[in-house]
């Protein structure tokens, strides 16, 4: 959140606590230095053109040592970010060029245990520690198509990937993947009974069916929504079994009046704390 373009910061929706990020103007330095970019921006509009922004942490936000990244895409370009706790600048993320295409265009990016992980739409990779490339990973052909994102979970990098089936007719098949830090790859994971995935628009989480016991074993939940005019209506909640592509709806009708919001915002999974 940003009061007046000046002070940014977390704020922590129950108890009201906030945490202080870098100013507004280094935030603003970054993204207009960012090669990604294709107009500068301004205090005054960059909110209103950034469509997609995603906020990973790398560990609680009492941690003094918590590295904060954000993503952000839009019309004009993306650009990933990060600071940690207490940092009075932004860091850009250095990201590397493709040598088909004068840009990548980035699809996800998340942070996990001193390193990020850039997505791309071409089907491309890049692991980045300590702003240099480590090593690029280009997916399998019948994975570089269809929409793919990473998930945050306790024991580590997930990607979750999705694919038309047009055999079926307009169906989609979902599959998992589980990053392996000793071989520096990604593996398809067989069992998900032990796993549930939320997912909204630039928020995704694995979670621990062990630790929620009203979650479906090996389950999907989404939520479906749409904006018209700066307007959100939050159709449904609906829920899927992993590698199944028959969602039901849970929940139905989120909001019946308008919910006029601009930029506009989506649902997100949240774990209530009151720390």
């Amino acid at each position: 959140m940003a009061t007046q373009g000046e002070e940014v910061f977390l704020l922590n929706p129950l108890t009201r606590a906030r945490v202080p990020l870098p100013p507004d103007a280094t935030l603003l330095k970054c993204l207009n230095d960012d090669s990604y970019l294709s107009e500068p921006h301004d205090s005054s509009s960059y909110m209103n053109f950034f469509a997609n922004i995603k906020v990973t942490f790398s560990s609680d936000l009492t941690d003094p040592k918590c590295l904060i990244m954000l993503k952000f895409s839009s019309s004009r370009g993306c650009a990933v970010i990060y600071c940690q706790v207490g940092d009075s600048s932004w860091t850009k993320v250095e990201s590397p060029q493709s040598q088909n295409f004068s840009i990548r265009w980035l699809e996800d990016a998340t942070y996990y245990n001193g390193r990020f992980y850039l997505l791309y739409y071409e089907g491309i990779i890049s692991i980045i520690e300590l702003n240099k490339l480590k090593k690029e990973i280009v997916l399998e052909p019948e994975l570089q198509h269809g929409e793919k994102y990473f998930l945050e979970g306790k024991l580590g990098v997930y990607l979750v990937t999705t694919q038309l089936e047009t055999n079926k007719g307009l169906e989609y098949k979902f599959g998992l993947y589980e990053f392996q830090e000793e071989l520096l790859n990604f593996r398809m994971v067989t069992n998900t009974n032990n796993t549930a995935i939320f997912t909204a628009n630039s928020s995704y989480q694995a979670v621990c069916c062990d630790d929620w016991d009203s979650l479906g074993e090996g389950s999907l939940y989404a939520v479906f929504g749409i904006v018209h005019d700066g307007v959100v209506r939050y159709n449904s909640v609906e829920s899927t079994k992993m590698y199944e592509d028959n969602f039901k709806p849970l929940v139905s009708d989120l909001v019946e009046e308008e919910l006029r919001v601009w930029p506009p915002m989506w649902a997100m999974w949240f774990q209530p704390s009151f720390d």
